[in-house]
């Protein structure tokens, strides 16, 4: 009988990696953000980095 091994990634590793994405592209949302950005939008976006930064501690 022979076992066949599945590779599976963690459940710590993909939310480490998911926290990780999600970071970047809150960076990436904040730096695209012009000069005449609204309050409101410049609100929201660092709210989202905020969460990110929050959710990649968790993950870690």
């Amino acid at each position: 009988m022979t076992m066949r091994h599945t590779m599976t990634t963690a459940p710590r590793t993909r939310d480490l990696k998911a926290a990780l994405r999600e970071l970047d592209a809150a960076h990436a949302e904040v730096s695209s953000l012009g000069d005449g950005v609204a309050p409101s939008r410049l609100e929201r976006a660092l709210a989202r980095l905020d969460a990110a930064r929050d959710a990649l501690s968790l993950a870690a």
